[in-house]
């Protein structure tokens, strides 16, 4: 039996600290459900996102084996190497990618303002390029043009309006490489 005064006793607050196994298998767990979600992505979003070396190079090995068990294993690999890095910045950039953060909402919100500004008023087109100047003079009067013409078209034949989302696609563009 352990005595309370005896330093040499293993102190229980100590273990608490620690965590359990079931904790680790969950963090385990997590890191490969967030490997396996960065080896859907095409081999130039993985480029965007900056990840390590070791870790991209783990990942397009993943998607390049065929065999069933080879993966299972890759994967395990890629969720050892996760866990010896910091995955808030990997999962921020999913996070942006998939439209989920904060920041993408926000963009997307803009957008879509935009759009309809700019489809309802001939000014606005001014107004946006003084605000992101980079963005690509031409293209936008040619997809507005034809987003203002599909529109007047759309109310008579309720056909989709592609050029509207093409045109969202192309300000959304603008709006995240200016922010």
């Amino acid at each position: 039996m352990s005595d309370p005064v005896d330093p040499d006793a293993s102190n229980p607050s100590d273990e608490d600290d620690l965590p359990s196994r079931t904790e680790l298998k969950k963090q385990a767990e997590a890191l490969q459900k967030l490997g396996l979600r960065l080896a859907e992505l095409k081999a130039s979003d993985l480029t965007q996102l900056g990840l390590p070396d070791n870790l991209l190079k783990g990942i397009l090995d993943y998607q390049r084996f065929p065999s069933r068990e080879a993966r299972r294993r890759q994967m395990q690999f890629v969720g050892k190497l996760m866990r010896k890095i910091d995955v808030a910045p990997i999962q921020q950039a999913l996070d942006d990618l998939d439209g989920i953060s904060q920041q993408a909402r926000f963009v997307q919100h803009q957008a879509e303002l935009w759009r309809d500004k700019l489809i309802a008023e001939n000014a606005a087109l001014t107004e946006f390029l003084n605000l992101y100047p980079d963005s690509e003079r031409q293209a936008l009067r040619q997809h507005i043009g034809k987003a203002r013409k599909e529109q007047q078209q759309a109310t008579q034949t309720g056909t989709p309006t592609t050029h509207q989302r093409a045109l969202f696609r192309l300000l959304r563009n603008a709006i995240q490489a200016h922010a």
